[in-house]
């Protein structure tokens, strides 16, 4: 009997990731949580509801929990949705509460605030990438020099691996990477209806989503 035990707590995979966590919050609670399109206001206390609804499973803890919600409503697909009178809605998908003038206003600065960041690390990186091609002549001298001498080195060099071709069908078993929110995540293709794929992740989470989410 403890052998058994020992071996079905090794099986159970901890999510750590933010994204991840969120896409299985989403396969559990459908009808509150999304991973694309527009996003629905949760009701205020959320997380005690979460907590306590996923008390006995293994896979996520309160603190990953906690980040992947700090997450999900700090996107601005989720503040983009948090507007006056908007329906706030449980686990279940039930609409609780409206959306007051107060939060409203507190989401839409939050929203330009974090736009504004965005614009201005943008605009950081630009110069510096643009700083890092910057030679002087002597240093241009040097670096055309060596990629002569380096040119038959560099031609044996094996191209980069291409990204999966989107012209190949699709095959049921095959190891795929789909994109959940911006990250790349490892999957293996489960089922293919049209548009619609189900993947499982390596974690043993199934996914529905669209087959131009496969990378």
């Amino acid at each position: 009997m403890t052998a058994e035990v020992e071996t079905t707590e090794e099986q159970v995979v901890k999510l750590k990731d933010s994204q991840v966590v969120i896409a299985y919050l989403a396969e559990k609670f459908p009808n509150c949580f999304t991973i694309k399109g527009a996003a629905k206001p949760l009701k205020i206390g959320i997380f005690q509801e979460l907590a306590e609804s996923l008390k006995d499973d293994d896979k996520v803890s309160k603190t990953v929990l906690r980040s992947a919600l700090r997450k999900y409503t700090s996107s601005w697909r989720y503040l983009e949705s948090v507007k006056l009178d908007a329906d706030r809605v449980d686990l279940q998908g039930t609409a609780v509460a409206k959306i007051e003038a107060e939060h409203a206003e507190h989401a839409e600065k939050q929203l330009v605030e974090s736009k504004q960041k965005a614009a201005e690390r943008r605009k950081q990186n630009k110069p510096a990438r643009k700083k890092a091609n910057v030679q002087t002549p002597d240093r241009a001298k040097k670096s055309n020099f060596k990629s002569k001498k380096d040119s038959d080195k560099s031609k044996a060099k094996p191209a980069a691996k291409p990204a999966r071709d989107p012209s190949l069908p699709l095959t049921v078993g095959e190891k795929v990477q789909v994109l959940l929110g911006n990250s790349p995540v490892s999957c293996t293709l489960q089922e293919i209806s049209g548009n619609d794929v189900v993947v499982m992740t390596n974690s043993g989470m199934t996914i529905k989503t669209e087959k131009n989410k496969i990378v």
